[in-house]
């Protein structure tokens, strides 16, 4: 989780909008000094479980910028090219390559039978149960989010046609201020730009009172904010640093996300 705390924050604050060349210089070596601390701590941790020497820490630098000005806010641009599979009926997939952290969107079950998508690592262990239902599908769930995920093929349970695509995560909506009103229907996932701070969320939805999940990821892991089978409407915390925003639904939601 960490690591991809920090790689989303590096993204994302070379498209945030105006710093002055000191003020850039700063944030970089204090990212840089960061994902440092963050691998000798992983390399430290690996080490003591192993009993095995500490290899040499990569040595990260910066290329020295040519003096310009601020640059406008703009949007990060993806850099995985959307993986896309399609078929009709039971499928196991093998992936081509790691992902990494992503978002992937399925379509599938217009019969409304039995669905579901499944993904397992190289041992085939599950790793996480993407889609499980009996309605007609069509959401984004995350892929891979935590460090400990690490899929490399997908099980597909299905009657009839179905499409799955696995997206960059930075394709997913993101939002760049607060407070924010951010309104959806089923399964979605939304980013927050982590320098916002965000202190509570004011949540509604699961009019049918079907299943209805929130959960938050931050640097330092997830938290569910809400699990019910009844209408909702309540306000719960967030941690400080939350960063994205996995909405587990079956028809329209509202999020509210307040600073302090």
């Amino acid at each position: 989780m960490k690591r991809l705390y920090l790689t989303l924050a590096l993204i994302l604050t070379a498209c945030s909008s105006g710093p002055t060349d000191a003020e850039q210089t700063a944030t970089f070596d204090a990212l840089v000094k960061e994902a440092e601390d963050a691998m000798l701590t992983e390399q430290s941790i690996s080490a003591t479980e192993t009993d095995a020497a500490i290899p040499p820490t990569p040595t990260l630098t910066r290329t020295p910028q040519p003096t310009s000005t601020p640059v406008p806010t703009r949007t990060p641009q993806p850099t995985l090219e959307p993986l896309i599979f399609s078929g009709s009926g039971d499928m196991i997939i093998d992936l081509p390559f790691d992902t990494g952290p992503a978002i992937i969107h399925v379509v599938g079950n217009a019969a409304g039978r039995h669905f579901a998508v499944e993904s397992y690592d190289e041992n085939n262990d599950q790793v996480n149960l993407l889609v499980n239902t009996t309605d007609p599908y069509d959401g984004v769930r995350p892929f891979d989010l935590l460090d400990r995920e690490n899929s490399t093929r997908l099980v597909v349970t299905a009657v009839g046609e179905w499409t799955i695509e696995i997206q960059d995560l930075l394709t997913a909506p993101l939002y760049f201020e607060l407070p924010v009103t951010i309104v959806g229907s089923g399964d979605s996932v939304v980013i927050l730009h982590p320098d916002l701070s965000p202190d509570v969320a004011t949540i509604t939805g699961n009019a049918e009172s079907r299943h209805f999940a929130v959960v938050s990821y931050s640097s330092s892991g997830t938290d569910l904010l809400v699990n019910t089978t009844d209408e909702y409407s309540g306000i719960v915390l967030l941690d400080t640093d939350t960063f994205i925003i996995e909405i587990d639904a079956i028809g329209e939601w509202r999020i509210e996300i307040t600073g302090k």
